[in-house]
């Protein structure tokens, strides 16, 4: 192989490494589908489609038992503000023994009210494609349904920063308000 040929696939690798490993943007990912059901803390059925935001949906499944999901709640909450100035929704999964424990936990840790609150349950495994028993959980889908960051494990108020704020300047619209590497919210 020549020089030229390596270097080619070196840059081309390098590329790769640093849309998926640092940006946290997978363009091969898939989608979560629009008529994936979630069932509401009020018993209602709902799917995706009804809680997505306009312009992505943060979704985090989190356990009334983890006590990571406590830290991961406390690194949420101050990007709420900006979440609803950009039109992302949070749609926070949790999961409990019961109802009643899970309503307490809710009330417990002032998950803001905007927040749109659903159970988990098993389908929600496969159609949203993540582990079965990981906790905590984030997944960002972008306005067209494509899965940009899907992680187990706590995230910093930064790292969520980041990831939102790369799936935003992918967008037509706010490309020129992120011309200027800056955390959007």
């Amino acid at each position: 192989m020549n020089i030229k040929v390596l270097l080619i696939l070196a840059v081309i690798a390098a590329a790769a490494y640093y849309v998926v490993a640092v940006k946290n943007i997978n363009p091969f990912s898939d989608k979560i589908k629009d008529d994936v059901p979630f069932r509401k803390f009020d018993g209602e059925v709902t799917s995706m489609k009804d809680l997505a935001g306009e312009n992505g949906t943060l979704i985090v499944r989190l356990s009334t038992w983890c006590p990571h999901c406590r830290e991961q709640l406390v690194n949420i909450y101050p990007l709420d503000e900006g979440l609803k100035e950009f039109k992302i929704n949070v749609v926070l999964i949790v999961g409990g023994p019961n109802n009643d424990e899970i309503h307490d936990w809710a009330y417990q840790h002032q998950v803001p009210w905007n927040w749109k609150k659903v159970y988990w349950h098993d389908g929600l495994t496969e159609g949203l494609k993540i582990k079965k028993d990981a906790v905590p959980y984030i997944i960002l889908r972008d306005r067209n349904g494509k899965i940009v960051h899907n992680q187990s494990g706590v995230h910093s108020m930064n790292s969520l920063m980041d990831v939102t704020g790369a799936m935003l300047e992918s967008y037509d619209e706010f490309k020129e308000k992120f011309k200027e590497p800056v955390h959007p919210l």
